[in-house]
């Protein structure tokens, strides 16, 4: 076998992953791509005297709920095997399989947690001065400071 014509494993083994590797680099170039675009459009209508809040962060929010789908998917994929075989601890015979059902359970409410955010986000960006709503809020040093006292003095203050 010659090394020099790549017909060896790792010339085959290098040819075969630069699909892939092809494929990857142009979903990250098009990402950053429409990352340049959202961020432009957010600076121009915030320079026009009208932002539109929340479409970039329902878009963040959108993409975290598809993974956070599959992620659901396949650990619930696992707890199933687990549950249908019966399997258990090596030593003491305990099932794995309620341990492996929080996981899917634990992603399930994060999802729902996402579904109320993202709906918060599209709110904003239909109605950009109403108030935002299950959405986070990112307060000043001195209102947070505030809060603190009235919240250890009461309303003394």
């Amino acid at each position: 076998m010659s090394h020099a014509s790549g017909t060896s494993l790792i010339g085959r083994l290098n040819r075969s992953l630069k699909p892939v590797e092809d494929l990857l680099n142009l979903f990250a170039a098009w990402t950053v791509f429409a990352v340049m675009v959202f961020t432009t459009f957010q600076v121009f209508t915030r320079l026009a005297g009208h932002p539109v809040p929340g479409y970039l962060e329902a878009a963040g929010t959108a993409i975290s709920m598809i993974v956070i789908a599959l992620l659901i998917r396949y650990s619930f994929s696992f707890f199933y095997d687990a549950w249908t075989i019966g399997d258990s601890s090596y030593d003491y015979g305990i099932p794995t399989w309620p341990s492996k059902l929080l996981v899917p359970i634990a992603f399930s409410i994060w999802f729902l947690r996402l579904s109320i955010e993202f709906l918060g986000y599209l709110r904003l960006v239909l109605w950009p001065d109403a108030p935002p709503v299950a959405v986070p809020v990112i307060r000043s040093a001195s209102e947070v400071s505030k809060e603190e006292v009235q919240s250890a003095f009461g309303d003394e203050t």
